[in-house]
């Protein structure tokens, strides 16, 4: 987490892609901080109590230059997401809805991989939010695209010109 934070906060030329299927799947699907309330998973049998994190606002509020949430389904959306990150000049995060049917969708009787797919893609909104503070965060109610674009000067240029200064001067500020 710390060094997402600092990367988002310098702003540096770096594209940070969030595959997001709401539980740790590759060790069992126990619960992350994206689960869902209520949700069932390996160490949540009776469902998830605590609340869900929204990782784009914290890389938003954190500094991130570009932040954007699509669904896998959206292929062509995810596809003119991604590029756009690619290619923006700073920090760009990007997070990814998916499907873990396996041991999460089976828990939680989403049904097939399409079925939960579809789900998910109906609960997304494609619209932006205007700031952070202006749309508290809704778990079922997930905005998707572009939700952050703060045009400011990257990481590396500003450092290179910091340092061409320094050189002109001798050292002094």
């Amino acid at each position: 987490g710390n060094h997402l934070i600092h990367a988002c906060r310098r702003n540096l030329k770096l594209t940070c892609l969030m595959l997001n299927n709401e539980v740790y799947g590759m060790t069992g699907g126990q619960a992350s901080p994206t689960t869902s309330e209520t949700r069932y998973t390996t160490t949540s049998p009776e469902g998830s109590i605590e609340p869900v994190f929204d990782a784009c606002k914290l890389a938003e509020a954190a500094g991130a230059g570009f932040v954007g949430r699509e669904v896998t389904l959206q292929m062509p959306s995810l596809k003119k997401l991604i590029k756009q990150g690619l290619q923006f000049e700073g920090f760009s995060f990007l997070e990814v809805i998916s499907d873990c049917t396996e041991i999460f969708g089976r828990k939680n009787q989403l049904g097939t991989s399409p079925e939960m797919i579809l789900n998910q893609k109906s609960s997304m909104r494609p619209e932006s939010y205007g700031n952070i503070v202006d749309e508290p965060f809704r778990p079922n109610f997930m905005k998707t695209g572009v939700l952050a674009q703060n045009e400011r000067p990257e990481y590396g240029a500003t450092y290179r010109k910091h340092v061409a200064r320094q050189l002109k001067s001798g050292g002094k500020s």
